[in-house]
């Protein structure tokens, strides 16, 4: 059999798819990265009154951004315009929001010059290059499992409640998640997850909670947004999975792209790393006035693609046909077992290329919605 050819049908599997102030806090010990490798992240604080966001810089140290007009926004595509401009120099492709809260400290109003404001904010990663999904950690006796659907994209927290039942089903609770395969802005098609017994102590929804009671311990303390830097009893999770992760002495596992169920006898690292295709401009791109023109194009360049696709495994079986008469020459039987094994790969591949398309049109739909809906508001708002 052609290698070449096993490896194309392989490829069907996957959906087409500043001037500033520097702070004081160091963000080393509490980020989703690696310690020797640099995440940019940007943080932005709604609700509070009007704030200046975050970003973090090269030194891992938040940094406020002075632009006045820099503040709160729950747009995910100007959150990731937010990105580009505070990261230019970095070829910045999507974000996906943290699965953590984290406290952030010396939060600045516009013109102010005094920022003790401490705020617990989930912030945005800043994604660039190929897309690697966070390291869980997989205590004694949890469950890692992750769920693909390449016809479906979901935002985070629609994602979070898939894995929350999916621990459910299992009479289990969930205890981390983290996003697989992006298909829009902040949109994607799995999740990746870890389970743990309902005793386990760590687990997300107790963290949440802990979380959710230091937050509205914030909100009912203070009306002016200004605290001491030790407002806060620092039981941290992050410093938690610190602990956690050294007592245990966790170990990376092999990076996997395919539907795992794995129960630990020991404290593991798991990382999902899976290879898509980059996110096109349609969905890292919002322009009021041409909208409906370049979902047009988006769906005309998806078509050609498709047809592409299609013209390459005809060509190949047009190969694998001239391969069968010469077979046929000198081994008629041998010919007719591979003529009956390439056309029923043929078929799969053909009925696979008929799913993909529709996948990757379906992929779309909740983009297109989503920024229709954003031309409402604002023209609402004109």
């Amino acid at each position: 059999m052609n290698p070449n050819f096993v490896v194309f049908l392989t490829l069907f599997v996957a959906c087409a798819f500043a001037a500033s102030t520097r702070e004081e806090e160091d963000a080393s010990d509490n980020l989703d990265s690696g310690p020797n490798h640099f995440q940019p992240m940007v943080a932005v604080m709604c609700g509070k009154g009007k704030l200046l966001n975050k970003y973090l810089d090269e030194n891992r140290r938040w940094v406020t951004d002075a632009d006045p007009k820099s503040t709160c926004t729950k747009d995910k595509l100007e959150i990731l315009e937010y990105c580009r401009k505070v990261y230019s120099s970095k070829e910045i492709t999507n974000i996906v929001e943290s699965s953590r809260y984290f406290k952030i400290d010396n939060w600045c109003k516009p013109g102010q010059k005094k920022c003790k404001a401490s705020h617990w904010v989930k912030p945005y990663r800043c994604l660039q290059g190929q897309f690697q999904s966070d390291a869980l950690l997989v205590p004694e006796h949890c469950l890692f499992d992750h769920i693909h659907n390449q016809s479906i994209c979901q935002t985070f927290d629609e994602w979070n409640g898939t894995a929350a039942r999916s621990c459910g089903d299992r009479a289990m609770q969930l205890r981390s998640f983290a996003m697989l395969l992006p298909c829009g802005v902040d949109l994607f098609s799995g999740v990746e997850f870890v389970c743990c017994p309902k005793n386990e102590k760590e687990a997300v929804n107790d963290y949440a909670s802990k979380t959710d009671s230091a937050i509205d311990s914030e909100d009912s303390s203070n009306e002016d947004e200004e605290y001491d830097d030790d407002y806060y009893d620092d039981d941290d999770y992050d410093d938690e999975t610190d602990d956690e992760e050294e007592d245990n002495g966790s170990k990376a596992a092999t990076p996997t792209s395919t539907t795992t169920s794995t129960t630990t006898t020991t404290t593991t690292t798991t990382t999902t790393t899976t290879t898509e295709r980059p996110v096109d401009f349609y969905y890292s791109h919002f322009d009021k006035k041409h909208e409906h023109e370049f979902f047009k194009e988006a769906q005309k360049s998806l078509e050609e693609s498709h047809r592409e696709r299609v013209t390459k495994v005809m060509k190949e079986w047009s190969e694998l046909e001239e391969r069968y008469q010469e077979m046929k020459v000198k081994d008629p039987k041998a010919a007719e077992d591979f003529r009956k094994k390439m056309s029923a790969r043929f078929q799969k591949t053909v009925e696979a290329l008929e799913e993909e398309g529709g996948a990757a049109k379906q992929c779309r739909c909740p983009q297109h919605a989503y920024q229709h809906k954003e031309l409402l508001s604002i023209h609402q708002h004109e």
